[in-house]
């Protein structure tokens, strides 16, 4: 990526008032704020610029520009003039302010259409003239204030222009604390960290808004989307807050971008899911890697479906025995009524895999294998093989003579990994029976089979009640 030096120039969109008490808040810690993350910003740099990241196509732009009505009036409205002036490519030469004469001289659209306004043009009788003036008006658009000003004013620098006739746009990511006091504020979207108009006493501001004391306190950043000459970040497209977690075992700090991306719907889905994608790739290039469970803290508002984040193989860290009210690895049902009628009591016993390293043999049939128990439509698990033994026998029979044994893995979808009691949990943990194996007299046994399956439910259910 070229990263860019910082521009620190800010346009007031905050007012003084709105602004006041962080900018005190930040003065009351500037010593400190200033040097948190010179590793990732360069001393004395408050903003990193990712030049010509996002590339989106023209008919996306112009919509986002509000231009669409004012392009169709033109292209409408040009026929009148087709005998001599046209488009070679509509949306690339409109965006570009351009236009060519039957000689293949080319001229700024802008001045044909101030030659439209004032009936200069040659070869255009007074007839066609009014006919362009109700054809603009057809549109509900007035000829100069909505077609040759806002077009005028809303044209794309010419740096924008991409060779594949789209448009480049940048990424700014900020810590100065005036971005973040102001991420939704006077923005193109509203959310609940918008502040409260100075000028309406009835108005709040956001929801949540007195948050951001807490954001400027333990350094929050913010991303926006911006056209590469908006170094102000004066009218952003998009923006993404990111947020310090902490990792949950060791002092150490890591950034993660909010889940959500805040918008006015302007341009495409793909280009907001660009947005955060190059925004994340960035975190991680800036950061060092890291391994572990981050937990976002509770003075910060909370953008995403967690506020627990992972990084790396956070498999090891989940606390299993305690989803599954196990105590140190191993549980033993003594004298359980496996079967509905009670006709006979069974000894069971459950193993952590991962903490006893044992396993016993007794000439069992295979009956399954790699079958879900629980949670079908969770598609996205990532499955961690063979977490539990379980082996069941007659009531008092030892067991190396038991006449079950079930292996179970466990599918985890990191989106569901908790924080609970200080253990790390999983909500909705898919279960699956990875190998079910059975004495050979009860291979064929479909009602003890189908008992099996029950009482996989019924561990299952264990984490069901333990984790709230």
């Amino acid at each position: 990526m070229n990263i860019l030096s910082n521009i620190n120039i800010l346009l007031a969109k905050l007012t003084e008032k709105q602004y006041a008490p962080y900018k005190e808040l930040y003065e009351s810690m500037k010593e400190e704020y200033d040097k948190r993350y010179d590793h990732i910003f360069g001393v004395g740099n408050n903003r990193l610029y990712l030049d010509d990241t996002i590339k989106i196509d023209l008919i996306s732009y112009l919509g986002a520009k509000d231009l669409g009505p004012a392009y169709s009036a033109i292209v409408n409205i040009l026929h009148y003039c087709d005998d001599f002036y046209y488009f070679k490519d509509n949306y690339y030469d409109f965006a570009c302010n351009r236009i060519y004469d039957k000689n293949n001289r080319e001229y700024r659209l802008t001045k044909l259409l101030q030659l439209l306004i004032t009936k200069k043009l040659k070869n255009i009788t007074e007839e066609q003239y009014e006919d362009i003036l109700e054809r603009v008006k057809i549109f509900k658009l007035n000829f100069k204030k909505d077609l040759l000003d806002a077009y005028a004013l809303n044209l794309p620098p010419k740096s924008m222009l991409t060779d594949s006739k789209g448009v480049s746009l940048s990424i700014v990511v900020s810590r100065d604390p005036y971005d973040i006091a102001g991420m939704s504020t006077d923005r193109r979207w509203s959310s609940c960290m918008r502040l409260p108009n100075d000028n309406d006493p009835d108005d709040y501001g956001g929801q949540c808004f007195e948050h951001l004391q807490h954001d400027i306190r333990l350094g929050t950043l913010v991303a926006y989307l911006i056209e590469p000459a908006d170094k102000n970040i004066d009218k952003p497209y998009a923006r993404i807050a990111i947020k310090p977690h902490h990792n949950i075992e060791k002092k150490s700090v890591y950034l993660f971008s909010e889940d959500r991306v805040y918008h006015d719907n302007s341009l495409g889905t793909d280009t907001y899911e660009k947005f955060k994608s190059t925004v994340d790739k960035f975190l991680s290039e800036v950061q060092d890697e890291s391994e572990g469970i981050f937990m976002l803290p509770d003075q910060l508002y909370n953008d995403s479906n967690s506020r627990v984040k992972t990084q790396g193989n956070v498999i090891k860290h989940i606390d299993f025995d305690y989803m599954f009210d196990i105590e140190d690895g191993k549980k033993i049902l003594k004298n359980f009524p496996l079967l509905s009628d009670y006709t006979f009591e069974f000894d069971i016993y459950i193993f952590n895999n991962k903490k006893y390293n044992q396993s016993y043999e007794n000439n069992l049939v295979t009956v399954v294998e790699d079958e879900v128990a629980f949670f079908h439509n969770l598609t996205n698990d990532e499955k961690i093989y063979n977490v539990y033994s379980i082996y069941i026998t007659k009531a008092k029979e030892s067991i190396e003579k038991h006449i079950v044994r079930i292996d179970i893995s466990i599918g985890v979808i990191p989106e569901f990994i908790k924080i609970e009691y200080n253990k790390v949990i999983v909500k909705r943990p898919k279960i699956y029976i990875e190998k079910l194996c059975v004495k050979d007299n009860l291979k064929n046994d479909e009602d003890f089979i189908d008992t099996i399956f029950n009482f996989v439910e019924y561990i299952y259910y264990f984490s069901r009640f333990r984790v709230k």
